[in-house]
């Protein structure tokens, strides 16, 4: 053994064999998962009249669905060394206003609110206790958040959803892969009526 590390040409050919088969381990798994999210993606295709998206060699399936105004797409992420997995439905907004609202988990240290920037209040004590919630405009943020987007948030409380909308950008997710039809439908039916209401707003 000591021979072989002591030759230069050796060791290197067992590193590139070592790191082939890690590789190799590594994408079939990947596939292997694209896979099953692909199947999950195209129960969803059929019921909702899209289209599956076939991922690459390192990236996952996504759905497409064609909405009046455009495309709405549905893909997983996995996540990396220093973020966590996400499941996205993202869509342009023919938006005449400018304006921003990011909503996520709000996490609590010690028992008390980590709060970043403007923490803009609902008077909903549920959604308050569990939300932060940020926007450039307070009035447009409180027009948005009707009781039933408030409400198509607080039901996946649970699956740490997050909602950004920045200028003409739509983003709902949870922070975790879409593990099975039911949460699919739940994260679809939701982010579907969010992305719906920003249309409203005009």
């Amino acid at each position: 053994m000591q021979d072989i590390l002591n030759n230069p040409f050796l060791a290197n050919a067992l590193s590139a064999v070592f790191i082939t088969v890690v590789l190799a381990v590594y994408y079939f798994a990947y596939q292997k998962s694209a896979g099953e999210h692909e199947r999950n993606l195209e129960l969803q295709a059929q019921k909702r009249n899209g289209t599956v998206q076939k991922g690459g060699p390192f990236s996952y399936p996504r759905l497409s669905l064609l909405r009046e105004t455009g495309e709405v797409l549905v893909f997983p992420v996995p996540g990396g060394k220093n973020s966590p997995p996400y499941t996205h439905v993202t869509a342009q907004i023919n938006s005449t206003r400018e304006y921003r609202i990011k909503v996520c988990r709000e996490h609590r240290i010690f028992g008390v609110g980590a709060v970043f920037g403007q923490d803009i209040r609902v008077n909903h004590p549920d959604f308050d206790e569990a939300f932060l919630v940020q926007g450039s405009d307070e009035m447009i943020v409180l027009e948005y958040l009707t009781p039933d987007a408030q409400a198509r948030i607080l039901g996946l409380k649970d699956l740490d959803p997050e909602l950004e909308i920045n200028k003409n950008k739509f983003r709902f997710s949870i922070k975790r892969i879409a593990a099975d039809e039911a949460m699919y439908d739940q994260l679809i039916d939701a982010g579907l009526a969010l992305f719906d209401r920003a249309r409203e707003l005009g």
